[in-house]
């Protein structure tokens, strides 16, 4: 579910857009995954420190 993260390209880093969010997260398997971010979306990622 969701998609690759474009800015990033990575498979394991998806995000889903809601409203005006970003949520994004890292899928470890099928059942398992890490949010990492719920960004809003009008905003660039490269602002956030860990996407840099």
């Amino acid at each position: 579910m969701g998609r690759v993260v474009p800015e990033l390209n990575n498979e394991s880093i998806r995000e889903i857009i809601y409203k005006s969010y970003r949520i994004i997260y890292v899928l470890f398997d099928e059942k398992s995954i890490n949010i990492i971010a719920v960004h809003s979306s009008s905003q660039p990622l490269s602002g956030i420190s860990i996407f840099e």
